[in-house]
């Protein structure tokens, strides 16, 4: 890894040393046009004897001048604008050129439509694709009813974000069925999006202000704490791009928050507890998510490593390396807050009769390797070697 990150930065280099030494050389051709062209001028004029006065030398500089401003500056500048508005076009052409995702490919029958309601989803056989590629999930065969807890639980690389992604129709459906009722989807994403505005706005997204709700949901969310931080100026205070201002736990809880506020028939939860500790997060799966919380009238959907919460669930669905390898209701005294410490495929091993080769397999933690030595002397060359300073003859 240290090699990859390595030559990579060392093709950076490269590419900045020849972007500064082009910059370089139009800045230096700025500078020594005027005099370069007053040179040439006045000296072929002294050579073919043609009297030079004030009355024309002043106004050919005034001229030489002009012309440097108009052709060595900003001829320069059209170029270097040219070549990132070709970059511009070349991405603007590839997204143009994306196909069109085909959407209700394959449908249940107006019958088995008719039999079931908003908030329930329904998999006959069906596998996804991200781009029409090999498919990450397949052979999915899922029914879940209107109202219900369903988690999703599986090693790292399973596809439970890619199962959301599909019940969101972002992935192609290449094969099989699948039907969603028509049901509006509320989702909350396990790498929040934070913009630049208010802390409110962040939750409300521009949707109408509901007072009451908002706080109800302020407060299962564990945000009115938060809030009381910020000092006087409350929820109204301004959130730096991309939440700079904003802890890990902050943004997972502002994110929740936001997909709460959304009063939607399905909410797609992708691990929104891992970034706070497990108080908050026990306290925020009571409140929000769990049978007692503000959705318990609606479906919700949760991909979560926690499995402490998984007892309560109606439905629980293992995947693993795409596939839905084991789903069902999990028995309540299999598993604890106060459970030994063990990984959750283990767990999940004793709950759902998973062979217990698959769990061996799921332990993919490597130990990572620091350098502890002082900085190498071949850092130091890099650094007074790089940009700008290799023009000026550090290399």
């Amino acid at each position: 890894m240290e090699d990859c990150i390595t030559k990579m930065r060392e093709n950076e280099l490269a590419s900045i040393r020849r972007t500064s030494r082009f910059r370089a050389l139009n800045m230096t051709q700025f500078f020594i046009s005027t005099p370069l062209l007053a040179l040439l001028t006045f000296g072929t004029a002294w050579l073919l004897d043609y009297p030079l006065s004030t009355a024309t030398v002043f106004p050919a500089l005034l001229s030489f001048a002009l012309i440097r401003n108009n052709i060595m500056y900003y001829l320069p500048l059209i170029s270097e604008e040219l070549s990132e508005a070709r970059l511009a076009s070349k991405r603007i052409d590839a997204f143009m050129r994306l196909s069109v995702k085909q959407e209700n490919q394959f449908r249940l029958s107006t019958s088995a439509i008719h039999q079931q309601q908003k908030g329930s989803i329904t998999m006959s056989n069906a596998s996804f694709s991200w781009h029409n590629e090999m498919p990450c999930l397949s052979l999915l065969d899922l029914t879940i009813e209107q109202g219900t807890l369903v988690g999703i639980v599986g090693p790292v690389g399973s596809g439970k974000s890619a199962l959301l992604a599909a019940i969101l129709s972002e992935m192609n459906l290449i094969n099989g069925q699948l039907n969603t009722n028509d049901s509006s989807f509320s989702y909350a994403a396990q790498s929040p999006w934070i913009f630049a505005d208010t802390f409110r706005n962040n939750i409300l997204l521009n949707r109408p202000f509901d007072e009451q709700r908002y706080k109800h949901i302020i407060h299962a969310c564990c945000l009115d704490v938060d809030l009381g931080l910020f000092g006087s100026s409350g929820e109204l205070t301004m959130i730096g791009e991309k939440g700079a201002n904003l802890s890990g736990g902050q943004k997972a809880r502002v994110a929740l928050a936001r997909a709460l506020y959304g009063d939607a028939d399905i909410y797609l939860l992708d691990d929104p507890l891992s970034a706070v500790d497990r108080r908050v997060a026990k306290q925020i799966y009571e409140q929000c998510i769990g049978p007692y919380g503000l959705l318990k009238n609606k479906t919700r959907i949760l991909a979560t490593h926690q499995t402490q919460f998984l007892y309560e669930s109606d439905q629980t669905i293992f995947l693993s390396h795409g596939y839905i390898d084991k789903q069902g209701c999990l028995k309540e005294n299999i598993i604890r807050e106060d459970a030994p410490n063990k990984n959750e495929t283990s767990v999940l091993a004793d709950m759902l009769d998973v062979n217990p080769s698959m769990a061996d397999a799921q332990s993919i933690i490597t130990d990572e390797t620091s350098l502890n030595d002082g900085v190498r002397w071949s850092v130091w060359y890099h650094w007074f070697t790089a940009p700008p300073s290799g023009i000026f003859g550090f290399c």
